[in-house]
């Protein structure tokens, strides 16, 4: 410790202010003085100048034109509308005119400086035109694709590439890429790896989903197949062409699977006890379209849920409800719990509807008309019959229980059963027999006597 306090180290680590390393200086000021002179000799000169005053102008003609001549491009895609293809191609030109003005005004320029001046004073103009040139011929050809995220996605990754290409940076940014490494073992992972096999599992990916998608189509007019078989065949193509694309990917940038089975075996148990509730639901999927027991257009039941089944996913199933709510149910449910299927077999319903009428009504003549009304609307069919039972002689009335069948519940239940219940008050009505509501008699075991006192007539006159 100091005289004044301050703890100082001890003696045998205090270094000499003559061995601490000296900053190489003169390294620092010669890599400064290359990259100033290369800024010097290849940017800040008097050609380069001129060819970004010249872009400048060009970038506002190209503004003033594509504002003129954009209403009357629009109103020629539309005329286009018959040639689905050839419309969605004019409306990317249209999208990029301004752009596409633009590389034509400094394409003209640059090759007319070329003839009245040395080349060095056109070669910028040449990149930016080339870059350019790639750009919109790039969206051009991603318009085929249906999301915008995926456009601009693929836009930004092949132009990239196209860039280094054009720049003549491809091989430099293909090093340090490759530079840049993990070595786990014998295994060793490159940022130039990471970003092949990213590319290459993208392309596969969508390769075997438009693959899928064309299969589906087809499958949906072959009409040997029933419904859930179609889905079963569809889902078993899309598991086995993602698992294809993701091998062939791995094949594709040098990747020896063998040396990863000990990883992917821990990774998919790993994978399996995290996601148990997912693979579950997968698998119930499965076995639904196996067993057949929901399908698309089935009238279904879950729990108190009511509707139509429109479709059956990797994970859920998805049910319109009579209001158009749209429902998504796991497939894991219809294994677990209690599904009322409407359809299964046959479309063929008994519905029951019971009610009551009062003690003092014929009941031979009460199931004669009842029967009658059942078989009044159009849905209720002729055979099996309609039939009325007497079940009980209840507190308030004879309790009855009609019957009848539909054949075609996908139409709905309520609504039939409401149109019988009017049909059978309408026959009630008619021959005037009652509905019986309900209402208690008091007994009592003692007269009680009821006094009834005289109006306050005292209050009145005080207030009067």
């Amino acid at each position: 410790m100091a005289d004044d306090g301050r703890l100082l180290p001890p003696a045998d680590r205090i270094q000499p202010l003559d061995t601490l390393p000296v900053p190489d200086w003169a390294e620092a000021e010669g890599w400064a003085r290359q990259v100033l002179g290369w800024l010097t000799e290849h940017i800040l000169t008097a050609a380069v100048a001129w060819q970004v005053i010249i872009a400048g102008a060009a970038w506002l003609v190209a503004t003033v034109l594509a504002k003129l001549l954009r209403h009357p491009a629009e109103r020629l895609v539309v005329r286009l509308k018959r040639i689905r293809p050839l419309q969605r191609l004019a409306w990317t030109l249209t999208k990029q005119l301004r752009l596409l003005i633009f590389v034509l005004l400094i394409s003209f320029a640059g090759r007319a400086i070329v003839v009245f001046a040395p080349v060095d004073y056109a070669r910028a103009l040449g990149v930016l035109s080339s870059l350019l040139t790639a750009w919109i011929v790039i969206r051009v050809a991603t318009s085929i694709l249906r999301t915008r995220l995926a456009r601009r996605g693929v836009s930004v990754v092949v132009w990239t590439v196209a860039a280094l290409d054009i720049t003549g940076l491809y091989g430099a940014a293909v090093t340090v890429l490759d530079a840049i490494a993990i070595q786990a073992g014998e295994f060793r992972l490159s940022a130039l790896l990471f970003v092949q096999a990213t590319l290459w599992l993208g392309v596969l990916l969508w390769a075997a989903t438009l693959l899928v998608k064309v299969v589906d189509r087809r499958l949906q007019t072959v009409t040997d197949l029933s419904p859930s078989a179609r889905v079963l065949i569809g889902k078993l193509l899309r598991f086995g062409l993602i698992a294809l694309a993701v091998v062939m990917a791995l094949t594709a940038v040098g990747v020896d699977m063998t040396a990863l089975a000990v990883f992917s075996g821990a990774l998919g148990l790993g994978i399996g006890i995290g996601l148990q509730r997912v693979v579950a639901n997968l698998l119930s999927g499965v076995f639904l379209l196996m067993d057949r027991s929901v399908k698309p257009g089935d009238v279904i039941e879950v729990e108190g849920t009511f509707g139509w089944v429109v479709s059956m996913q990797a994970r859920f199933v998805s049910l319109v409800t009579r209001d158009r709510k749209e429902i998504l149910i796991p497939n894991e449910d219809f294994i677990t719990n209690r599904v009322v299927n409407w359809s299964h077999t046959d479309n063929y319903v008994r519905l029951e509807v019971p009610f009551s009428v009062t003690y003092d009504a014929d009941p031979h003549r009460v199931r004669a008309l009842a029967v009658e009304a059942a078989a009044k609307p159009g849905r209720v069919v002729e055979k099996p019959a309609p039939v009325c039972h007497l079940t009980a002689f209840g507190d308030d009335g004879l309790e009855f229980i009609l019957r009848f069948w539909i054949e075609d519940a996908p139409g709905g239940v309520v609504n039939v059963t409401g149109q019988v219940l009017l049909a059978v008050w309408d026959a009630f009505k008619a021959e005037g027999i009652q509905v019986p509501y309900p209402h208690r008699d008091i007994k009592l075991r003692e007269p009680v006597r009821v006094v009834m006192e005289p109006a306050d007539t005292a209050g009145t006159q005080h207030g009067s």
